[in-house]
């Protein structure tokens, strides 16, 4: 069991959260995008499976290099960059052209 002490640092709290929401999101991904590829993009079940995969293999072949570098400069720094380099791409998609179908540069079919 894990102590309970462990929960009276906000630090602790914080980063418990913070996985939380993010294994929520990514969890809620992985189930109800193949639904949304299915009903509105017309994929079949076995290509809208296809179209996921990549994203899985890319994490299970980053984790150890992103472990290793955690391991060296700290997993602070690591979150930092995450956010600040995922910004560009939201303010790309969100100034992108609003007639076309929000897919259609990621999924070929969606065009």
């Amino acid at each position: 069991m894990m102590p309970l002490s462990l929960f009276g640092s906000p630090t602790f709290v914080g980063l418990t959260l913070f996985t939380l929401l993010l294994y929520g999101a990514l969890g809620g991904l992985f189930v109800l995008m193949p639904y949304v590829l299915i009903q509105a993009g017309g994929y079949t079940a076995t290509q809208a499976g296809a179209a996921l995969l990549p994203l899985p293999l890319v994490i299970a072949l980053a984790s150890p290099a992103a472990g290793a570098l955690a391991a060296r400069v700290g997993p602070r720094w690591l979150l930092i960059t995450d956010r600040s380099s995922s910004r560009p791409a939201f303010s790309w998609r969100c100034g992108s052209d609003r007639t076309q179908a929000i897919g259609s540069g990621y999924f070929p079919r969606w065009s």
